[in-house]
């Protein structure tokens, strides 16, 4: 399961990259209950959520 979700969050954050402002490092952190809510809502759900971090990223950048 980890490594499933490890693998999900790379590819949705390179799919992003082209949006991201360079010059800075992000870490991502899987919090609980990511996984088990990936599992129900599906990966879209998570490229979704993974948006919404990218847009509050260039809204302060």
């Amino acid at each position: 399961m980890r490594n499933r979700v490890k693998r999900q969050l790379r590819e949705s954050w390179t799919t992003l990259l082209p949006e991201i402002p360079e010059g800075n490092d992000y870490v991502l952190i899987v919090r609980e209950g990511l996984p088990e809510a990936i599992e129900v809502q599906g990966f879209s759900w998570l490229e979704e959520r993974l948006r919404e971090v990218v847009e509050k990223i260039a809204v302060a950048a």
